[in-house]
């Protein structure tokens, strides 16, 4: 049931659940607390392990109705000026180890309720199975979430993971079906450690279907280098369900509180479909260099500075942007004044491409965050700013981060998009984005 033919009641029942819910999370455990005993068996290590969060949060959008991504995604509707959604999620961290042997599933189960569906989702982020036969070697099987790159906000040489989304660069990412292992060796001298992690990486219909071209196996790999104290990757991916493509990377601890990284890739013959104005669809086949420059930086006061420039050539200029806000313009004048969706179906095809996370070519991603404000323990506020540098559009996002009682953590966030017409930044369908989240770990 769609979450605009519920009824007031219903949403009321929803809202006293929601809160419910966060009460029951955030109660101080003294509450629920039965008299202490101590047994010796509780602290010798077990062979299963069992974590995770559960987690409310609550948004408000604050929608304008003259941008174009607004119109691409309410043509038929009307929203009003604001919206909002409720999610409740419950992550899973579920691991066994007895010798050689290694078992890891994460769940994520999510209720959401807002304007663009309601109901009940879950999947697998990993689920996998590993065997350690001896100590260098270690081989595992199943959908993993890998990680590569030394980057913050953005990773270009993360070729076999979901992309990351700047504005909460820590979330949990869906892996995928996975063979590989990873061989490491230690030496005396400049060299101290080499690791080298081949994977296998089939697409089927039904295995990794959303990566790329069906009925391909694909070949990826990474060797790790700590080479005079500085951390060094370099990373390939080749087969027929995407292109060809090489990257490094490359990390280096300057001081105990001062870190410097980079990121480099290249992808072979990248193929870039765009449209223009006029909806004419055309595709150009190119070598697409991405990098990334950043820095770390932790004051004597506890605060942490983390900058990063990021340059992706296989992004769109201005000029393309502006084509493709153009097209939708024309499409929704056509639907206004006929009703005929023809021109706004092709235009939502490449909504995804031009409306996704940073589809531009170069950005400023800026973090400041600072312990124990005001003297307050546990009490953190961060700014995030994310600047389009091709077209001076730009995200700015405040929050107060509270971890003051055990296990659990209060965040209150908004993200302020800020940018002219024909802008990423002003052409998104929210001009604002209001965020509170209470999380409780186990």
């Amino acid at each position: 049931m769609d979450s605009h033919d519920r009824s007031p009641a219903e949403h009321l029942l929803l809202a006293s659940f929601l809160t419910i819910f966060a009460l029951l999370i955030t109660f101080p455990e003294s509450c629920f607390s039965a008299e202490f005993t101590f047994d010796m068996s509780e602290v010798e290590k077990k062979p299963y392990s069992f974590s995770g969060y559960l987690e409310s949060k609550l948004l408000l959008f604050g929608l304008d109705q003259e941008t174009a991504l607004y119109r691409l995604r309410f043509y038929d509707q009307n929203e009003g000026n604001t919206t909002h959604e409720f999610d409740l999620r419950a992550q899973l961290d579920l691991g066994y180890q007895h010798g050689l042997f290694e078992v890891f599933v994460q769940p994520d189960i999510l209720y959401t309720d807002s304007y663009r569906e309601s109901g009940m989702t879950s999947k697998l982020l990993q689920s996998y199975f590993a065997i350690r036969p001896w100590t260098p070697l270690s081989v595992y099987v199943g959908k993993r979430s890998v990680k590569w790159g030394k980057g913050y906000a953005w990773n270009p040489v993360g070729f076999i993971e979901r992309a990351k989304d700047p504005n909460d660069p820590d979330l949990a990412r869906e892996g995928y079906v996975l063979l590989g292992l990873d061989w490491t060796k230690s030496f005396d001298g400049a060299l101290k450690t080499i690791t080298l992690s081949p994977v296998l990486l089939p697409v089927h219909e039904k295995v990794n279907a959303d990566f790329g071209q069906v009925d391909q196996v694909n070949v990826a790999g990474k060797l790790y280098l700590l080479l005079f104290d500085t951390d060094i990757d370099l990373m390939c991916l080749v087969g027929e369900s995407k292109a060809d493509r090489f990257g490094a990377d490359i990390s280096k601890n300057l001081t105990s509180n001062f870190e410097v990284h980079g990121e480099a890739a290249v992808i072979d013959g990248f193929k870039k479909k765009r449209i223009d104005a006029v909806g004419q669809v055309t595709e150009r086949a190119y070598d697409a260099a991405s990098y990334l420059l950043g820095l770390r930086y932790l004051t004597a006061v506890d605060t942490t500075y983390i900058l990063e420039f990021y340059h992706n050539e296989a992004g769109f200029d201005p000029r393309q942007m502006m084509d493709y806000y153009s097209y939708v313009d024309s499409g929704y004048q056509q639907f206004l004044l006929t009703g005929d969706t023809a021109l706004w179906n092709q235009a939502t095809s490449f909504g995804g491409a031009y409306g996704g996370q940073n589809p531009m070519r170069q950005y400023l991603y800026l973090r400041v965050s600072q312990k124990d404000t005001f003297g307050i323990l546990y009490l953190t506020p961060a700014l995030s700013w994310i600047q389009n540098f091709s077209d001076d559009s730009f995200f700015v996002s405040p929050e107060i981060i509270y971890k003051g009682f055990t296990n659990r953590e209060f965040q209150l966030k908004c993200g302020i998009l800020s940018g002219e017409e024909d802008t990423e930044y002003g052409e998104k369908q929210n001009n604002y984005k209001t965020e509170l989240r209470i999380r409780y770990y186990f």
